[in-house]
C-alpha cells in the first residue's frame, strides 16, 4: 500500500501523467499504457498529442472505490 504521504501529493495536481498512474497502481510504464489506451480503463484520460494525462479527480474517485469493497 502507498503511505498516505505519497497519495496527499499526488492528489494535490490536477493530472496525472501514466509514470505516476503506474507508480500508483503498481504495474510498469508500458502496462499503465496499454491499460489507459484499453476498453477496460474505468475512468478518463485525454490524449494531447502523443501525452496522455489523467485528471487527478475521476482517477482517485475510482481509486477510492477499490478500497472500499
Amino acid at each position: 500500500m502507498m503511505d498516505a504521504c505519497n497519495i496527499e501529493e499526488y492528489k494535490s495536481k490536477m493530472f496525472l501523467t501514466v509514470d505516476e498512474l503506474g507508480n500508483l497502481l503498481r504495474i510498469s510504464r508500458s502496462m499503465a499504457y496499454k491499460y489507459v489506451q484499453s476498453d477496460a480503463c474505468p475512468f478518463y484520460c485525454e490524449s494531447i498529442g502523443k501525452r496522455i494525462i489523467i485528471p487527478t479527480k475521476t482517477f482517485f474517485e475510482w481509486y477510492d472505490t477499490l478500497s472500499n469493497n
